[in-house]
């Protein structure tokens, strides 16, 4: 069995297969669980896959636009 990690788009509760017990996800909260039952959650519209991005290199910013610098990993302006 192989896992996945996904975040909740919409709060959702589950029910605990191994102990039965209800477990809530907030909205925006990164959970890792089963594929097949992700998969599911991202089908259903309750969640999104989740992966992380490690910034790298650097980017060099020339102007006074908003520039996206969230895959870097620094900015010289």
């Amino acid at each position: 069995m192989s896992d996945i990690k996904i975040q909740a788009i919409k709060p959702f509760t589950l029910r605990d297969a191994d102990t039965g017990s209800l477990v809530s996800i907030a909205d925006g909260s990164v959970v890792t669980m089963d594929a097949t039952l992700g998969g599911q959650l991202i089908s259903d519209g309750l969640a999104v896959e989740f992966t992380l991005i490690t910034p790298t290199g650097k980017k060099t910013i020339t102007d006074t636009s908003e520039t996206d610098v969230t895959a870097y990993a620094t900015a010289q302006v």
